[in-house]
């Protein structure tokens, strides 16, 4: 009997997935084998089934795969599928026939049956023998050849850059949106699929029909692979207006741009006024260089904000002063980037001596501050410059209607920038032409002028190794011709007619700041600077002031951990002194003095920790001791918070030591309580006259004083917060002249001070603050104070000159659209303290009337009250910004005259107001 297999007789069913039509490995082809046998024999014998397992003891094997046809426009069009087929395997290997069970098109039907009858196989075994079999074979045709075969060509690259600074854009959003139909042929696939495989690439993401990407540090970005056609761009920067543009993508071409993106609020970075840049001190407020430039009445002077500070009095007109919770402006010291300087405003105070422009940070510190500062018992005010830009060179030239300005700065090397800036008033030309055009109206000649330059070089060796040099200097002349006066004397100018003022400083520093490790800091400055001061008022006295000063600083900062650091530091101050002197006292003596060489100096050291015993509370004790060499009295061995009676506390060298805490305790996010007590010195002021031996007591103590301050903030909400804070400052042994009754008939003996003032301030501070937004920012300022002195004669405390109960500021500025700016600024200040006139007397020798005086500043001027308002215009272009403003100051002088002195007529029986009037400033800034 003969025995036969029949392909219907044993059928294998094999599933093969198959990648770009690539068979897998024959262990997977194996293991998806599964068998169905019919084994019969001829005509009439049984049919009988057998176990596949029983039957083929070697499965068929896929040894040679041929690849069918993809036609590349049915790629295009994106058919793909698999096809069904039965393959007859004979005994050898080879396929007989193929058969299609299941099709997806005519042309991949057709392709995949002649590749298939290409196959060739290991042959199936039955035992000992080879046997035909039925496969049924899957064959896929997908899109992933296409999607690999894709080539990643970069054919679309920008770079964004702020409009009008240049300044790269960083993590901004590039978005294409692609058109509905791209008419693109060479496509290798359809265009969805294109897009999702090229979404793929690294750099590039698809979202929807959209595909992004990320500028990096300096503003590129950059698109692989882009179908030829015209797409949207789109970019998407927090703080930029939104940029939309269309571009075409060409073939074959790699196509380049640069997109200058507006900035819906420009300069707005952050300048720290009120305290440190780290929350360590307990007065401490920010404020963005935006907004400081756009408060009304400030003229953009970044270092003027802090007259709009809580704590600080309202300077008179025409005055620099800055008074510091009722203390004179010779009780703050103010420095440049560590070390001091003489003057913070030029004469007027119309505008800072250093260029606004040029700023890193403000801090100022109104009391309670740490062991850093010595020299002082009020506020310090530190300034600090920028370094120089290192991208590219920058240039701003301002000019206004009382002066003009410009800086330039960018890189000299990779590693050295500079920066230069210059300002010169022409005030003084526009002055001196009105009083001379209206004689009639103005009988004298006024001529006034100020300038100011700055020129820094920074090093940057690396990141923790930095060196600058800064060349600094200003200048304040004044000349008022009045052709009708003479009552001074020509012994002491030949100038009766005339006032003269000239002040001139210049300053040369180097600063070096070095990060040795993670947890140690040092940082090291030196400064030489000359000083010219001259007065000749009238030939009443004349002045002259000649000085030259050396001052090192060095700060060391050691971090032991998280919770623990130590900051020690040495500042030493020395310089001489040319003091001419001429005056002429009421019986028409004149006095004369000369000092050659006078040595003046304050040494300095401190220390102080910063700890935290846990993540809420900060606490930072420290000490400091200063001695001054100008001076010959016996300092404390303690430190003093008060006029210490009970013992003698005056048995050491001439200084005295300073101990000092502060402390912030976080509540939870939302509020922090804090506290500051320290005592403070100071050498006796006015400095040269104080302890001058004709004209003051070389004898005189430091004046001390101590400060107390409590505090709360209280965030609100995320962009309003508060600020309120309590102080109690304590002076004694402020010098202050002698009275009639210490008046020594021995002219050798006469001392002209004494060092036996006291003085006491208090007061609520509360600041209600709107952060700046993208619209608006603003905020309440009030202080509730009270200013006093001890008058030994009427044994009582009496109101300061300086004095002011209620002090209220409101401002606010709203950004408009097309890059307007709406600004403004109202005031409420309680009057200065005056000395009422209560009548007078004829001095017929003399032939004038003196007045008789009440009681020191027992009456008040009238409330000061003022509205100023400012409108900003910026005009962007692709290299350059342009800037416009209007400052119009106090224009409700039109409904109520706020006043500034009072001026009696020649016999005291009447008296006038003198206030400021409206004044209308403008400006233009061009910045590339």
């Amino acid at each position: 009997m003969k025995r036969c297999f029949y392909s219907a007789g044993m059928i294998f069913l094999i599933s093969l997935t198959t990648f770009s039509q690539t068979p897998d490995s024959l262990q997977e082809l194996e293991a998806a084998i599964t068998l169905e046998i019919t084994d019969t024999i001829d005509n009439d014998t049984d049919t009988m089934l057998i176990d596949s397992s029983e039957s083929i003891s070697v499965m068929p094997q896929l040894i040679d795969f041929v690849k069918a046809d993809y036609p590349a426009d049915l790629v295009r069009k994106g058919i793909s599928g698999s096809v069904i087929l039965d393959l007859l395997v004979n005994e050898s290997g080879t396929v007989d026939s193929v058969t299609i069970i299941k099709g997806i098109h005519p042309v991949l039907d057709t392709n995949a049956l002649r590749a298939a009858q290409k196959f060739r196989f290991t042959p199936a075994m039955a035992g000992e023998d080879s046997i035909a079999v039925l496969l049924q074979y899957e064959y896929h045709f997908t899109l992933e050849d296409a999607v690999d075969s894709i080539p990643q060509v970069s054919n679309f690259t920008g770079t964004l850059l702020e409009k009008g600074t240049r300044q790269p854009l960083t993590d901004a959003t590039i978005i294409l949106t692609f058109p509905d139909t791209i008419q693109d042929s060479s496509l290798p696939l359809p265009v969805d699929k294109y897009l999702s495989a090229i979404g793929s690439f690294p750099g590039q993401n698809l979202e929807g029909n959209h595909l992004t990407a990320i500028t990096d540090s300096l503003g590129r970005f950059r698109f692989f692979s882009l179908p030829s056609c015209s797409v949207k761009i789109q970019v998407v920067a927090m703080g930029y207006s939104n940029f939309e543009t269309k571009e075409w993508i060409a073939p074959d071409e790699q196509l380049e741009v640069k997109y200058y993106i507006v900035k819906l609020n420009y300069s707005d970075y952050e300048i720290v006024v009120y305290g440190k840049a780290e929350e360590k001190e307990v007065s401490r407020r920010q404020l963005t260089l935006r907004e400081i430039k756009k408060i009304p009445g400030l003229g953009g002077d970044a270092i003027k904000v802090v007259q709009a500070m809580p704590g600080v009095a309202r300077p008179s007109l025409s005055s620099g002063a800055v008074v510091v919770r009722g203390a004179p402006t010779w009780d703050s010291r103010f420095y440049l980037d560590g070390v001091t300087i003489p003057l913070l405003y030029h004469y007027g105070g119309l505008k800072s001596t250093y260029n606004s422009e040029a700023l890193e940070s403000i801090d100022f510190l109104p009391g309670g501050f740490g062991t850093r500062y010595g020299g002082g018992i009020a506020g310090t005010i530190e300034i600090k410059g920028k370094k120089a830009a290192t991208d590219r060179w920058h240039g701003i030239l301002d000019i206004s209607d009382i002066d003009a300005s410009f800086l330039v700065e960018g890189p000299l090397t990779k590693k050295i920038s500079l920066l230069a800036s210059a300002r010169r008033s022409f005030i003084g030309e526009i002055a001196e032409f009105i009083t001379k055009t209206f004689p009639d109206y103005f009988p004298f000649t006024m001529s006034t002028f100020y300038w100011d330059y700055l020129l820094r070089t920074d090093f940057n060796f690396s990141k923790n190794n930095h060196l600058f040099i800064t060349l600094f200097g200003n200048r304040d002349s004044l000349a008022m011709i009045v052709p009708d006066m003479n009552l001074g004397s020509d012994e002491i100018s030949k100038a009766q007619d005339r006032f003269g003022m000239n002040i001139t400083t210049n300053l040369a520093m180097a600063g070096w700041d070095l990060k040795i490790n993670d947890n140690i800091n040092n940082s090291a400055r030196y400064s030489i600077s000359n000083l010219y001061s001259g007065w000749t008022p009238f030939g009443f006295f004349k002045s002259t002031s000649k000085g030259l000063a050396h001052y090192i600083r060095d700060q060391l900062t050691v971090k032991f951990n998280d919770k623990l650091s130590l900051i020690t530091g040495l500042d030493i101050e020395i310089g001489t002194w040319d003091i001419d002197l001429a005056i002429q006292d009421g019986f028409g003596k004149i006095e004369k003095s000369k000092d050659k060489d006078w040595l003046f100096g304050e040494t300095g050291a401190y220390l102080n920790l910063e700890w935290k015993p846990s993540k809420k509370l900060l606490l930072i004790p420290g000490i400091r001791y200063d001695y001054y060499s100008e001076l010959i009295h016996d300092g404390s061995i303690v430190p003093e918070f008060w006029n210490y009676s009970d013992f003698d506390n005056s048995r050491g060298i001439s200084g005295d030591p300073s101990l000092r805490l502060s402390s912030r305790y976080q509540i939870n996010d939302d509020h922090i309580v804090k506290a500051a007590v320290g005592n403070y010195n100071q050498s006796p002021k006015p400095v040269g006259q104080a302890i001058h031996k004709v004209w003051g007591n070389p004898l005189l103590a430091t004046t001390k004083a101590a400060h107390f301050v409590a505090g709360h903030e209280w965030r609100i909400t995320d962009v309003i917060n508060s600020d309120v804070q309590f102080y109690f400052n304590n002076q004694w042994d402020i010098p202050e002249f002698a009275s009639s009754q210490d008046i020594n008939l021995d002219e050798n003996k006469q001392v002209l001070m004494f060092d036996r003032g006291r003085g006491r301030m208090y007061g609520v501070e509360i600041m209600l603050r709107h952060l700046q937004t993208e619209k608006f920012f603003g905020w309440v300022a009030y202080t509730l104070s009270r200013t006093q002195r001890y008058d030994r004669n009427a044994r009582k405390w009496l109101l300061y000159d300086e004095d002011e109960t209620n002090h209220l500021q409101v401002l606010g500025s709203w950004h408009l659209r097309r890059q307007w700016d709406l600004g403004f600024r109202l005031r409420y200040v309680t009057g200065k303290p005056v000395t009422p006139v209560i009548g007078a007397e004829y001095v017929e020798e003399n032939a004038y009337y003196r007045p008789k005086t009440g009681e020191k500043n027992s009456k008040r001027m009238n409330p000061f009250f003022q509205l100023d308002i400012r409108v900003d215009k910026k005009i962007i272009y692709k290299n350059w910004i342009y800037s416009f403003y209007i400052d119009l100051q106090n224009i409700s002088w039109l409904f109520y005259k706020s006043p500034e002195f009072e001026f009696y007529n020649y016999n005291y029986t009447d008296k006038i107001d003198i206030s400021m009037f409206p004044m209308l400033g403008t400006g233009f800034k061009a910045e590339f």
